[in-house]
């Protein structure tokens, strides 16, 4: 397998729905982009973990057994990614078609660029 130009990992703790939306919507990016995501769950108990497994069985899931809170869920994302670029994603974002592959060419463009963030915008589209 190649390496993948970008990791996504995904924060999540007790969002099972949000967590669905996000994935369909990383699965939307991965068919026309290298992706893999990464999801970092933080002792669930509503089933996130076990939906990850059943309808998501191309993402790698690490199950904590305890809440290890968002930055020590982020430093295990990260060690576990093999990405040339990692976009950190709370489980409440929803990937809009491209926004990862035009993150990557403006970071591609730019060697001067260490760090980006996506826009982030309400379901209506407003900002």
């Amino acid at each position: 397998m190649n390496r993948p130009r970008v990791s996504l990992i995904v924060i999540n703790w007790n969002t099972a729905a949000d967590l669905r939306s996000c994935l369909r919507s990383a699965e939307e990016t991965a068919r026309t982009f290298p992706v893999e995501t990464i999801v970092v769950d933080n002792a669930s108990m509503d089933g996130s973990t076990e939906m990850v497994r059943s309808e998501f069985p191309l993402v790698r899931l690490i199950a904590n057994s305890e809440n290890l809170g968002f930055a020590g869920a982020v430093n295990q994302g990260l060690r576990a990614a093999s990405g040339e670029y990692f976009l950190v994603l709370n489980a409440d974002i929803v990937l809009l078609p491209d926004a990862v592959r035009r993150l990557t060419e403006r970071m591609d463009a730019d060697p001067s660029i260490g760090a980006a963030m996506p826009e982030l915008m309400n379901n209506d589209g407003s900002r």
